[in-house]
């Protein structure tokens, strides 16, 4: 299906808004590190962010001008009312096709395997990410840590040290779950056109599709077994149960002195962190 001239800049500025963003979270990132190992004494002054943030304000700018033109653009080229597509659970298709063919030969094999594939993919991503939680906790809970880094900021910055030795793990686990996402859709993609192929061709042979009694998965005996749940008599008990706990934690919380806590815990806050008054 081709796309049309909207839809084609739209596309376009999609990827230039997703890549402007990244950069400008990148830069913000990278100033309040850098102002945070400041040599000075006091680096958080209204000067020295002044200065940091000055230096990133080309790639900010930058990225409110493509957010307005994203108006803009949508003012140019309006959406186009679609009929809504009914929502098909891609694996949920894919079983049921399954369950139309015969469960032998070659082309029964053929899908098994990528199931097989599928299972072997996300056990090993299960293993890496267990692998990187476990040296990211070693690092984060060794109380002996001492500072590796040769440096008089991670000397007195054991925490920081820590957080920067297991960013790496915690990177490659995320993009290791994200690879084994995108092979997943792929896969299951494969699998749904090859169970179609077959259809197809026992079709032509004159085979007849198995008849087959879907089973209803676990997530509709529950919501069955459950279903007082979604009467409007309980949601609406639910609602004022949870009224009712909320004043009596709030009737508590002033008995018992805690507003005037909160009250001077936010005096303190606007007077010292944030600065008014």
């Amino acid at each position: 299906m081709k796309r049309n001239k909207g839809e084609t800049a739209k596309f376009i500025y999609g990827i230039c808004l997703s890549v402007l963003t990244a950069v400008v979270t990148t830069a913000f990132i990278v100033q309040v590190w850098a102002i945070y190992r400041s040599s000075a004494s006091d680096p958080f002054t209204v000067a020295v962010v002044s200065k940091k943030f000055s230096q990133i304000a080309l790639p900010v700018w930058l990225w409110i001008v493509a957010i307005v033109g994203g108006g803009v653009l949508s003012y140019v080229f309006p959406e186009q009312e679609e009929r809504p597509k009914a929502f098909v659970e891609t694996k949920l298709a894919l079983t049921r096709l399954k369950n139309r063919l015969p469960q032998e030969g070659e082309g029964w094999e053929e899908l098994q395997k990528h199931s097989r594939v599928r299972t072997v993919v996300w056990s090993v991503c299960a293993a890496l990410c267990a692998v990187s939680l476990t040296v990211s906790l070693v690092y984060l809970f060794d109380l002996d840590y001492t500072a590796a880094f040769k440096t008089e900021f991670y000397k007195t910055h054991v925490e920081a040290e820590k957080f920067v030795k297991i960013f790496p793990w915690v990177l490659g686990a995320f993009a290791v779950c994200v690879g084994a996402c995108v092979y997943e859709t792929y896969s299951v993609k494969k699998e749904t056109q090859r169970a179609k192929a077959l259809l197809a061709e026992n079709a032509k042979k004159g085979i007849k599709p198995v008849a087959k009694e879907e089973q209803a998965g676990w997530l509709k005996r529950l919501q069955k077994k459950f279903a007082f749940v979604y009467t409007e008599k309980f949601i609406l008990g639910v609602r004022i149960s949870l009224a009712v706990v909320g004043v009596v934690f709030v009737v508590v919380g002033i008995v018992n002195g805690g507003m005037a806590d909160v009250l001077t815990k936010a005096v303190n806050l606007c007077k010292q962190c944030i600065g008014l008054g």
